[in-house]
């Protein structure tokens, strides 16, 4: 019997989701803060690293916001019974299966934002945009990587 197997909160995938996607959620509205900041500032670097926060911190938002309202219904559905055990499973399976995908991209932002810093290495904006990448990219990277553990840890409970 695995631990998503129960309906109690504590093995819950999708209050499980709806948690993380706040962390998400939190984490798109200070991009979006320190996007448009930075790109006031002034200077091309700091513009560079403002335009891709901010435009990252709005693909979070939006991402985010969809996630917690598939996960919200299905913590509904879950509640009154319109759900089974064996469609909470597969759920959690894919859950789990698009956090490992999306680690895999996370990868290739990293790479491609350090591939920008160095290929225009005289280009103060495009450097500052690398940044913006490679941080953006290292952030989703650990939050994908830590949430994908974390469901491989419950679903192995």
């Amino acid at each position: 019997m695995t631990s998503l197997e129960h309906n109690d909160n504590s093995s819950n995938v999708f209050l499980f989701q709806q948690r993380a996607l706040a962390i998400l959620t939190g984490w798109a509205a200070g991009s979006m803060a320190a996007g448009w900041l930075w790109w006031q500032s002034g200077g091309a670097w700091w513009r560079g690293l403002g335009s891709q926060f901010a435009g990252w911190g709005i693909i979070d938002a939006i991402i985010a916001a969809f996630g917690l309202r598939s996960a919200s219904r299905n913590t509904a559905r879950l509640a009154c019974g319109d759900m089974d055990q064996l469609e909470q499973e597969r759920q959690a399976q894919n859950f789990e299966r698009l956090l490992w995908i999306n680690s895999a991209l996370d990868v290739g932002y990293v790479l491609a934002g350090g591939w920008l810093t160095k290929r225009y290495a005289d280009d103060e904006g495009r450097r500052g945009m690398g940044w913006g990448i490679m941080i953006q990219g290292t952030f989703l990277l650990i939050f994908d990587l830590t949430l994908a553990w974390l469901m491989r840890v419950r679903h192995r409970a």
